[in-house]
């Protein structure tokens, strides 16, 4: 791993202020862990496409702030199932800031979940369990389907697929927790179907008001599952982005 002279810049001091306005207490190894994270993410965004978002001060409000939003809504030692990590976001900062919490990810690339598990691993965070399967054909596994408290997603699809994707693996009265930009309300009025149908049903969003670096462009919309997802959903892989509810 390479290293990076990461002080207590402005950036950081910055970060810090906003996690508090927010009720969030990072403490020092775990804002080490981030330090150690970007490094690990800037070296493999090198040979593989993670992120845009590279910049120190960007990266930790962008990546880390907006991850550690889902952590107000997820209770104590929760079961968290976190579909299309991607880059991983909120999967990682979750669990160097929750480390309370059982984390299971699905990530269907293949190169970017080994991506996950290795950094995982150089972090030493261990508790983790990653998944490189279609979130379509692992939402009918028993052991899978209905299992989770909560289940969350940041930046893979538009809410009625979302929905699809996440309501199967949630367990009644557990959350499915969305992070949408400012057309949120517009994705909700085109989901309410799909929602419904998945037994899901819309319960708040958050705006992170009083925190300028957010409250434009960050609402936590938040669903919760009150009846059982019939069997048919999810339907074949690749249906539902073609063919939203």
């Amino acid at each position: 791993m390479m290293t990076l002279d990461l002080p207590h810049t402005k950036e950081a001091q910055a970060f810090f202020a906003h996690a508090e306005a927010l009720g969030l207490s990072v403490n020092e190894p775990q804002f080490q862990r981030i330090c150690e994270f970007y490094t690990c993410l800037l070296e493999k965004n090198e040979v593989m496409n993670l992120t845009r978002i590279t910049e120190w001060g960007a990266f930790l409000t962008r990546h880390i702030l907006e991850s550690l939003l889902y952590s107000l809504f997820i209770p104590q030692d929760a079961k968290v199932l976190d579909v299309g990590s991607g880059g991983g976001f909120p999967l990682i900062p979750l669990a160097i800031y929750r480390p309370d919490l059982h984390l299971c990810s699905i990530e269907v690339v293949k190169k970017k979940a080994l991506y996950l598990q290795e950094t995982l691993q150089a972090l030493g965070i261990t508790s983790v369990k990653v998944l490189s399967e279609r979130a379509e054909d692992l939402g009918h596994k028993p052991h899978l389907r209905g299992a989770f408290d909560v289940v969350t997603s940041r930046a893979v699809a538009s809410l009625p697929v979302l929905a699809e994707y996440c309501l199967p693996f949630v367990k009644r009265e557990g959350l499915m927790l969305a992070l949408k930009g400012p057309k949120w309300e517009e994705e909700m009025l085109k989901a309410e179907n799909a929602i419904e149908r998945l037994g899901g049903e819309f319960v708040d969003v958050f705006i992170p008001e009083g925190v300028e670096a957010l409250e434009q462009t960050c609402f936590m919309v938040q669903l919760m599952k009150v009846a059982n997802t019939p069997r048919l959903y999810p339907r074949q892989a690749g249906t539902p982005a073609k063919n939203p509810l």
